[in-house]
Order: structure tokens, then C-alpha cells, then sequence
């Protein structure tokens, strides 16, 4: 009797490019070829804070053009920017998995690669170049 196969979660490929830039990053470990893939644990976190902080990137936007946006005159909306901080980040992954410390410089690193990827540069500041 065999069993059919389950289907397994699939990161999507901007889940995946930051995943990849999070393993580029100092002090991240390195796996040789051959070399299993660490604990499911570690890479469960890992997912969650790429999630975190792209929903961090993705709530600084929401309030950008949902609240502050519509108030301006016509003129200063272009120039218009919302803000992402480590501290955002740091407070979804309390919230929403009961995380309580994380050491900044790998929310920060996180926080940097969900910001290139979804281009946050162009409406949003962030303080996470700064650790």
C-alpha cells in the first residue's frame, strides 16, 4: 500500500531570494556541499522573521498611503515617506509568535533584505543600515 504524497510548502521567490541574501549575511552559518540543512527550528525562525519584517515593510506602507496620504495637499504627496524600524519588526515577532529578544543586528539584517526586495527605498525610510 503506498501513500499518496503530501504536498509540502513551497516558499514563494521572493520568500526564497530572501532567505538566500539572509545566508549571505556575517555570522549566519554556512553549509558545505553535503552538509544537511540545520534544525527545522532554525529555519522555521528564519521564515518567521523574513515574515515579520516583511510585514513590517508592508503595515509602514499600509499607513503611509491609508492614513497620512490622503490628509496631504497634492503637492508634498510625492514626497511623502513612511518609516520601517528593527523595533516594528522586533514587535510583530512578540505579537505573533512570542519571541521576546532577538539580537538587532539579525533583525536588522532581515529587516534589509525585505526592504531591497520589495523596494522600500522608494517611499519608506528604515533604521536598519545604521546597525
Amino acid at each position: 500500500m503506498t501513500d499518496a504524497p503530501t504536498a509540502a510548502y513551497r516558499p514563494g521567490p521572493v520568500r526564497r531570494a530572501l532567505a538566500a541574501l539572509l545566508s549571505l549575511l556575517p555570522g549566519h552559518p554556512r553549509r558545505g556541499p553535503g552538509q544537511e540543512a540545520g534544525t527545522p527550528r532554525v529555519a522555521e525562525f528564519d521564515a518567521q522573521l523574513l515574515a515579520a519584517a516583511d510585514a513590517a515593510v508592508s503595515l509602514a506602507r499600509r499607513a503611509l498611503y491609508d492614513v497620512a496620504w490622503p490628509g496631504l495637499p497634492p503637492g508634498e504627496r510625492l514626497a511623502a515617506r513612511g518609516e520601517v524600524t528593527v523595533e516594528d519588526v522586533a514587535e510583530i515577532m512578540y505579537l505573533a509568535h512570542g519571541v521576546a529578544f532577538i539580537p538587532p543586528a539579525r533583525v536588522a539584517a532581515a529587516l534589509r533584505c525585505a526592504f531591497e526586495a520589495r523596494a522600500g527605498y522608494v517611499d519608506l525610510t528604515t533604521d536598519a543600515y545604521g546597525r
